[in-house]
């Protein structure tokens, strides 16, 4: 998901020549800050999950 996002974004960008959004914009919100969410969100899935999986057996 975390890649599609990103070629979801950065296609329309790139097609469209738009350099100085494509470098600035798109790396201060796609960057590390993004991922730091995305590692967070996958942990807490990771973790409902694996509690699911021990609470039903």
């Amino acid at each position: 998901m975390f890649w599609a996002a990103h070629v979801a974004v950065m296609v329309p960008l790139y097609v469209a020549d738009k350099a100085v959004l494509l470098g600035g914009t798109f790396a201060l919100l796609f960057g590390k800050p993004a991922l730091i969410v995305m590692l967070a969100l996958t942990w807490l899935w990771v973790r409902d999950r694996s509690t699911a999986r021990a609470g039903a057996a």
